[in-house]
């Protein structure tokens, strides 16, 4: 897998082109080309370059191939705001992605922002080896309801 802008793999690779849209370390949005078999492994690819993917699209389908829209900085967490992190964390997690590593690069994502440290709190607390719902729960800045939280907790 490669960043386009390299030698074109061979047609028979099965490679194609994704536009994405991701936030680096400092919460900057980045977007470009990548090339790679499927949308995951453009997620994944994004992921290992130190970007937290909000959107991956194939350009032959015009699709989006992970849901998530930015976030907007600057804005006390929200409904709205909930709803985009949970995407994005589903997105990572249907990628193939483990918790361990989707909740690093979120927090990294967002360390300037509202969800920030509450991610990192979570991350710290899984880390610790703690489940990942008991984890969101404590992490009040969230705000996730309880029946979100169940089905967390379900899946575990």
């Amino acid at each position: 897998m490669r960043a386009v802008g390299g030698p074109t793999p061979s047609r028979g690779s099965g490679m194609r082109g994704f536009r994405y849209r991701a936030r680096d370390g400092a919460g900057d949005e980045r977007s470009g080309l990548i090339e790679a078999v499927d949308d995951r492994h453009a997620v994944r690819e994004l992921l290992g370059k130190g970007l937290t993917p909000v959107e991956v699209t194939s350009p032959q389908a015009g699709l989006p191939a992970a849901g998530a829209r930015p976030w907007r900085a600057g804005r006390a967490i929200g409904v709205v705001e909930r709803i985009v992190l949970l995407q994005e964390l589903a997105t990572l997690l249907e990628a193939g992605v483990s918790v361990a590593e989707a909740l690093p690069s979120m927090a990294e994502a967002y360390a300037g922002q509202g969800s920030g440290a509450a991610l990192a709190a979570v991350r710290d607390h899984v880390n610790a080896g703690r489940p990942l719902a008991e984890s969101l729960r404590q992490a009040r800045p969230l705000g996730l309801p309880s029946h979100a939280l169940a089905l967390v907790e379900a899946g575990e």
